[in-house]
């Protein structure tokens, strides 16, 4: 997926390599969410990943909280997979906090406490 922005960035071009990382980024994320609406959740999982992982690659604090809180969301709601949940979710927390979002803290943290309840 990341080829031209490979090629790009071992030719020094690194705004052009960083368009090509954030096109993967966004397509990655957008096809989760559409797996998802739709009911493909293992597809969806695989697209978080993979957009988790280019993220972290390039160290894109946002680009790695939106994939946490969905996988978050999926491993609870769908799988089942309580500890794996709160952890992603724990983790998009720490993520939202250097973003300073407190909105989507408190919106994770009360999926969190509903989890608890359940």
């Amino acid at each position: 997926m990341n080829g031209a922005g490979n090629l790009a960035r071992t030719r020094g071009e690194y705004a052009t390599a960083q368009a090509h990382y954030i096109d993967g980024l966004e397509l990655y994320r957008t096809l989760g969410d559409l797996y998802r609406e739709i009911g493909l959740n293992r597809w969806a999982e695989e697209r978080y990943l993979q957009a988790l992982d280019l993220s972290q690659r390039e160290n894109d604090v946002e680009g790695q909280a939106l994939p946490q809180k969905a996988l978050g969301l999926i491993y609870y709601e769908v799988f089942g997979n309580k500890d794996e949940a709160v952890q992603r979710l724990q983790e998009a927390i720490d993520l939202y906090q250097k973003l300073g979002d407190s909105k989507t803290i408190e919106q994770i943290r009360d999926r969190l406490a509903a989890f608890q309840i359940q």
